[in-house]
């Protein structure tokens, strides 16, 4: 016989049953196709395709310091100021661990504190120009590439430009604007001669502290999404000690490091 008891757990699932086939009549779905809408609004979004090349200037003044570089296991471009103490020791490192190599071409700049001896100045005749930027690339064997050292002034005045281009492209290397300034012609001097360049999007160690240059790294990740971006670091321990750090990081991003003649056009 049954009970009232046994009778109102029936009555219960009955319409726990009903309220379900209703449901199901009205579109709702079912539970598994419910998840599975879930999943995709909850999906993390893609990594970065992009590419980030990382320069690192003024390579020459120190060749303990050059050799922290060289033990980094990434394609770092070391851009090598001519006639320094240790230029050809950078050199050399740069080639023993695989790095690419760049001329460091010292310019002019509205300070004189740091002016290097073979500085291209607006003080110069053209000839003047073409000769200095060939003697110092012939002090730098095996770079592929120039950037400029400094050089707020002379990358703003289109006649320097155009007489440095016009020996970088006569050497067939390639040519990245540091944009030590915002006003620089160096990028339409380089086209208007066919030579292939690029321009530095972020400077990673304007401040010399491991922390701050693992953000600008960041920044530069972030930047590099999808495209491809310059970032430049100088030749210190604490940005040596950044990238390294940083490498997995980067890695795990999803974008890919290369050298700076990867990246010109």
């Amino acid at each position: 016989m049954i009970t009232n008891r046994v009778k109102w757990i029936i009555g219960l699932i009955f319409a726990a049953m009903l309220c379900s086939w209703i449901i199901l009549a009205a579109g709702g779905g079912s539970p598994e196709s419910g998840s599975q809408d879930m999943a995709v609004k909850t999906q993390a979004v893609a990594p970065g395709k992009g590419k980030l090349a990382i320069i690192i200037d003024d390579c020459g003044y120190s060749g303990s310091i050059i050799e922290k570089f060289a033990q980094i296991d990434a394609p770092l471009t070391f851009s090598v100021l001519p006639y320094v103490l240790y230029s050809q020791t950078a050199i050399d490192s740069a080639k023993a661990s695989g790095k690419q190599v760049m001329v460091h071409l010292p310019m002019q700049s509205p300070s004189e504190a740091n002016v290097e001896k073979t500085t291209i100045l607006s003080s110069m005749t053209d000839a003047e120009i073409e000769q200095t930027t060939q003697n110092a690339i012939n002090a730098t064997p095996g770079a592929l590439g120039v950037n400029n050292h400094q050089g707020d002034s002379a990358t703003t005045d289109i006649r320097i430009m155009q007489n440095v281009m016009r020996t970088i492209a006569n050497n067939k290397m390639f040519f990245i604007d540091s944009m030590t300034t915002p006003a620089s012609v160096g990028c339409k001097a380089a086209k208007a001669f066919g030579v292939a360049t690029a321009e530095n999007e972020l400077f990673l160690d304007n401040r010399n502290s491991v922390p701050y240059i693992e953000n600008q790294l960041r920044k530069a990740v972030k930047l590099a999404h999808n495209k491809t971006i310059i970032a430049i670091g100088h030749a210190r321990v604490n940005t040596a000690q950044a990238i390294s750090n940083m490498l997995s990081e980067i890695h795990q991003s999803g974008i890919e490091l290369v050298f700076a003649s990867q990246i010109v056009r």
